[in-house]
């Protein structure tokens, strides 16, 4: 299994999570010191249930990878897992892009995944014709577009984006 560096999430998806996480906690805080609130057993659930919450959101960041085995992609984006035998992909039209310029290949509908800001794992639609895709995304500006000849394309962000498509171009058949 030959595996692909995914590019890390960069601060804005940090800061995203924290916020997520802190927001409540200190409005919960908050109500917690007004009154006798603070004595109710049950005004401190919701602060506990936010831990189980933080550990899985932080999984769901950490859980990212791209690997090659055999004839298949196999892509692990936060509780998803996606699965590409190289030869459905339509590899003469991959490319490495900006998605700052493609705005139609941006992700804007979430599916099935992960949304945070800078950074988004799973299944969603498309800006452009609202097709269904498979994202891995953690930096907008070198991801990797890999359409399929049927079906949904995939969106990888990598640090050497152009490798995976070299190997992936060496497994694949030649077309006609």
């Amino acid at each position: 299994m030959r595996e692909f560096t995914v590019t890390p999430p960069g601060t804005v998806a940090w800061i995203g999570l924290t916020l997520l996480l802190a927001v409540p906690l200190v409005l919960m805080a908050a109500g917690l010191t007004i009154g006798e609130a603070w004595q109710e057993p049950s005004a401190w659930l919701a602060p506990a249930l936010l831990v189980p919450v933080a550990v899985g959101l932080l999984w769901l960041l950490r859980r990212r990878r791209v690997a090659l085995r055999d004839h298949t992609l196999i892509v692990q984006a936060g509780f998803n897992t996606r699965r590409v035998d190289v030869r459905e992909l339509a590899l003469d039209k991959a490319r490495v892009v900006d998605l700052d310029e493609r705005i139609e290949l941006q992700p804007v509908l979430r599916g099935l995944g992960t949304g945070l800001p800078g950074f988004r794992a799973g299944w969603f639609i498309s800006r452009g014709d609202f097709s269904r895709m498979f994202c891995l995304l953690t930096d907008r500006h070198r991801v990797l577009w890999l359409p399929l000849r049927d079906g949904p394309g995939v969106l990888l962000s990598l640090q050497q984006p152009r490798q995976l498509l070299d190997a992936l171009n060496t497994l694949a058949p030649p077309s006609h």
